[in-house]
């Protein structure tokens, strides 16, 4: 017969195998294996059920994991690590009772302060009492407790995760980035610091507003970058030198610089040929445009691009060809329903009835599109001398400004180089139209 100190060193043999397989090889069916054995001498083992569910959780087994995790629990109901975890496992699920999954985090915390007054030495709970704050979206706690932990020890994750807390509460967008950068210094995997990097732009992009210091962020990317990656990251920067800085040169720059990579990228050509469009300069426009109705044939975009450019050359017989290659790649397509009544009204025809029939059936509810087709139908009536001042008042009073503001400089230079009676009335409309607020 075994006695029972032989029995509890041989659980604590399989426990240290499993614990081996588990930190260093990360071997988790065969730690489980050794775990089962240990269960079967000491089945009360509140420890062994919990790590059981540890194993099961990495393997992304979480039905098998909650079962062992709740099982360690009906044991002992001291062990922060295992009501995280267990909250982790059932939030993977999708799991709909979140005030059972917000009670095993606050127990996680009840239990890791308990523990951490029995042994305030062990820094480790403080992480854990922070964990379990910042999954209960806590963040003014766990700032404090993953401060708390720094001040004992360095860690990257909880330099990330202190980050995390900063960026969702909202109140120092600076220190999220502060925190996120010093993490990186620390990781050595370079996906994972591509993927904190783009966070840092996300943030100062949106939150700060602070496009160079994006742009900064975007060379630090490509530094570690493989190369396949340099066409989209170019491409980014480029579109930021375009849309908010308005830098026009360094736009085009560096949608050069992304085509360098790869000569076959067709939002590059696109955005090229728009930016070019903004200098008016119209030739290299319509170059680039038709580099990228080649490389991608199939796209409405790139044909509702080309309208928009012959418009501005003047060349009509192309507008309406390009428009009618867009409609029947896409019926529905807003921007080229609306563009065709543009047509029609520049060249002093008939609204087409399929397009504005197709406008007010599928887009009634749409503000933006209604704001365009009514500047249409109101300019319209201008170019047949009929009075629009109420029209236009009542345009003015619904709607704000327009989603295409580009349209209004061609339908400007339309009115400008027309014999329309109307003229200067619908020159003066147009500037309200494409009013800002």
């Amino acid at each position: 017969m075994i006695s029972n100190d032989e029995e509890s060193l041989q659980v604590d043999d399989y426990i240290l195998k499993a614990d081996k397989l588990i930190t260093f090889e990360r071997n988790y069916e065969e730690a489980i294996k050794y775990l089962e054995e240990a269960l079967v001498i000491n089945p009360t083992n509140y420890l062994t059920y919990s790590k059981i569910g540890y194993c099961f959780m990495q393997l992304e087994d979480f039905n098998n994991a909650v079962i062992f995790f709740k099982k360690a629990i009906s044991f002992s109901k001291n062990d922060s690590t295992t009501y995280y975890n267990l909250a982790i496992c059932l939030e993977e699920l999708d799991y709909e009772d979140y005030d059972e999954i917000d009670q095993y985090y606050e127990k996680s915390i009840v239990c890791a302060l308990a523990s951490f007054e029995k042994n305030p030495s062990n820094h480790i709970y403080i992480k854990y009492i922070a964990d379990a704050f910042f999954k209960l979206e806590n963040y003014k706690k766990s700032i404090n407790y993953y401060e708390r932990f720094l001040k004992y020890q360095l860690d990257e994750e909880v330099l990330e995760f202190l980050g995390y807390s900063y960026l969702y509460q909202r109140e120092d967008f600076n220190k999220a980035i502060l925190n996120l950068k010093k993490a990186i210094k620390y990781i050595e995997e370079n996906d994972k610091k591509i993927y904190l990097y783009k966070i840092i732009i996300s943030i100062y992009y949106y939150d700060l507003k602070q496009y160079k210091e994006a742009i900064k962020i975007y060379h630090k990317i490509i530094e570690i970058s493989e190369e396949k990656d340099y066409v989209q990251l170019y491409f980014n920067i480029a579109d930021i030198y375009r849309k908010n800085l308005k830098d026009y040169e360094k736009a085009i720059e560096f949608y050069h610089k992304s085509l360098e990579y790869d000569d076959n990228f067709e939002p590059s050509y696109s955005w090229l040929a728009c930016t070019h469009s903004y200098k008016k300069e119209y030739k290299l426009a319509l170059k680039y445009f038709l580099i990228a109705k080649d490389l991608n044939p199939t796209s409405v975009e790139v044909y509702n691009n080309l309208v928009y450019i012959y418009s501005d050359l003047g060349v009509y017989d192309k507008v309406e060809e390009n428009l009618l290659k867009a409609l029947e790649i896409d019926p529905l397509y807003d921007a080229s329903l609306l563009a065709m009544l543009e047509v029609n009204l520049v060249l002093g025809k008939e609204f087409d009835k399929k397009c504005v029939d197709t406008i007010l059936q599928n887009y009634s509810e749409v503000e933006s599109i209604m704001a365009e087709y009514n500047m249409l139908r109101i300019l319209k009536q201008a170019s047949l001398n009929k009075d629009i001042k109420e029209e236009l008042k009542n345009w003015e009073d619904k709607y704000t400004q327009l989603r295409q503001g580009y349209s209004v400089e061609a339908l400007k230079n339309w009115a400008k180089n027309s014999n329309l009676k109307n003229k200067q009335i619908i020159l003066d409309a147009l500037d309200i139209f494409k009013k800002e607020n």
